[in-house]
């Protein structure tokens, strides 16, 4: 198998870094796409019609998409007509950002999530569904109006409203019954099957009365507006080239949507790694990508096996697990520098505590040796698997962030923050409005009648009178009145405004709160890319800003990472536990 290599030295050409535009041996200068091995430019030169790119971790997804989405551009591909959908805005940013380092003109491909890509349809196309405005719920408000539904009608019979919502939101993803999501992954629960039919029902009626969507019905909603035949066709007119990212882990929904909008022209690119489907239980199935050559004709399959990022000590183990999956796509993964490095370890530990005592004493090790903390990690599969560990780091003072955690909008400073931000962009938003009340101490319920009293005012001044009237914290709705007469268009001013505003109960609520207030810098920061206060709220309720670390000072550069597998996908280390 060929390596890319250097067209005047011949020197093997792993790829180099983002800024790298010279071999490294001869200086040379590299033409776009020099560094990719033959598979890769393969992909990455796919022009028309489907195609299927298996690709495993390490093996350069990320550089196929960029230098993809650059050949359609300079082929005379209007950038505004290709969607490129992925699993987090964040990856979408920098795909397109990379490719645009090439080339300015990629700065306009449409890019993001599906929910967003959701969001924004069905707002525009809302009268095709018969819908008026819709209000996005973000995960708390959504869970908190659950909560009242299973309080209202299971009346103390269910003691778990995450399951609920877990088993309602498989369902939807599945497009099956909440019964048939019982039997299958919660049969225990089969005599109160009816109950959560009910209480499902109960909180899909609270919603429509108050015109909220959640993170789940997006993608319903988007896939019934696709059975609207001019809105799918004005879609496909739209969208020219259509690319997904991840897609081992969509849903049935999921994959269908991606297929209806690309049915008229047929240029859908599908790019992920069925070894890597880790989101079965929100619905995800992995035979969308094992089933796609067969159910999209004339899809081309294209696998990367050149790993950039392991060694081939690491790759035989992996490779050994690969061949024990029934249905998977044939491959070898191969080290792209050929190195074959240390084996991986296998050790038994006597107890949790012996394991946990282990790992740390080798991470000191390490350490000692003169491998920083910073480059190593330790994996888990649930939160709850690295008490003992984090008891054995604390106990020799040995300094970590905990990544998998909390998220910065779970935070109690930035959900209030956030709180006061949607009510700044819509005065009559009641789930932010009874945030903003519940910040003073008011019980839920009467929170939320408060709530839509005051939602029911004409002007965002005459609500913040009607907030402080019905209880409401004053610091609060002050600060919202502020942002509110400012009289800048940006987004970022009124973010800080409001961010100014909140200062004074920050530090009187929290010890530590000069680092709260640097998080809602950062989400000031965001704003500052945002002409819409609208469209920011709805990003940070569809993908949310990156999670917290904690565990360890600040200051502290050389820490140790403990993270569950779920959130250390696409990150590497030097050393792994």
């Amino acid at each position: 198998m060929a390596e890319p290599m250097c067209p005047t030295c011949g020197l093997g050409l792993m790829p180099l870094p983002e800024e790298a535009a010279y071999c490294p041996r001869c200086g040379t200068r590299l033409a776009e796409g020099d560094d990719l091995n033959p598979e890769q430019r393969e992909a990455a030169g796919h022009a028309e019609g489907p195609a299927l790119v298996v690709a495993g971790a390490g093996t350069g997804k990320t550089r196929v998409i960029e230098y993809r989405v650059l050949e359609l551009v300079r082929r005379g591909v209007s950038p505004e007509t290709i969607l490129l959908l992925t699993f987090t805005r964040r990856a979408a940013r920098e795909m397109i950002g990379r490719a645009a380092r090439h080339d300015e003109r990629c700065r306009r491909v449409q890019g993001g999530t599906l929910h967003s890509f959701a969001w924004r349809t069905v707002q525009e196309f809302a009268d095709a569904l018969g819908l008026g405005r819709l209000r996005l719920l973000d995960a708390d408000d959504a869970m908190e109006l659950l909560e009242r539904a299973v309080r209202e009608i299971a009346r103390g019979q269910l003691r778990q409203p995450q399951t609920v919502a877990l088993i309602r939101g498989k369902a939807q993803a599945l497009g099956r019954t909440i019964g048939q999501v019982i039997d299958d992954d919660w049969p225990w629960l089969t005599e109160q099957s009816r109950l959560i039919e009910s209480v499902a029902t109960a909180y899909a009626k609270a919603k429509a009365d108050r015109g909220l969507v959640d993170f789940d019905d997006l993608i319903v909603l988007l896939d019934r507006l696709l059975d609207n035949a001019a809105v799918r066709a004005e879609l496909g007119r739209r969208h020219r080239h259509v690319m997904v990212d991840e897609y081992q882990d969509t849903t049935p929904l999921e994959d269908r949507i991606a297929r209806r909008i690309a049915e008229a022209h047929g240029n859908l690119m599908v790019v992920g790694d069925d070894a890597q489907s880790i989101y079965g239980f929100r619905g995800a199935d992995q035979w969308n990508m094992l089933t796609f050559p067969q159910r999209v004709a004339g899809a081309r399959v294209m696998v990367l096996p050149r790993n950039y990022r392991s060694t081939q000590s690491i790759l035989n183990v992996a490779n050994a697990v690969l061949g024990t999956m029934a249905n998977a796509y044939s491959r070898t993964l191969v080290a792209a520098d050929g190195q074959g490095g240390e084996p991986p370890v296998l050790a038994e530990a006597a107890s949790e505590g012996a394991e946990a005592a282990w790992v740390v004493g080798s991470i000191r090790d390490d350490a000692e040796a003169g491998l920083p903390l910073s480059r190593q990690a330790v994996l888990y599969r649930s939160s709850f698997a690295s008490v003992s560990v984090q008891a054995v780091l604390n106990r020799h003072r040995i300094p970590y962030r905990v990544v998998g955690g909390l998220r910065l909008s779970e935070q109690p400073h930035v959900k209030a923050f956030l709180a006061c931000l949607r009510v700044l962009a819509d005065h009559a938003d009641v789930p932010a409005w009874a945030r903003v009340l519940r910040s003073g101490g008011m019980g839920a319920e009467a929170a939320d009648r408060a709530a839509a009293r005051v939602g029911n005012s004409p002007s965002l001044a005459s609500a913040c009178r009607a907030a402080v009237e019905a209880g409401a914290p004053t610091d609060l709705v002050d600060a919202i009145a502020w942002a509110g007469e400012v009289a800048i268009a940006s987004v970022g001013a009124r973010c800080r405004t409001l961010r100014d505003g909140l200062a004074g109960r920050l530090g009187r609520q929290f010890d530590d709160a000069t680092d709260r207030l640097r998080d809602l810098d950062a989400i000031c920061e965001l704003a500052d890319g945002y002409a819409d206060v609208r469209l920011l709220i709805s990003d940070l309720v569809l993908d949310p800003v990156d999670r917290l670390s904690r565990g360890a000072d600040a200051k502290v550069r050389d820490l140790l990472t403990l993270s569950t597998i779920h959130s250390a996908k696409g990150l590497e280390w030097e050393s792994v536990y």
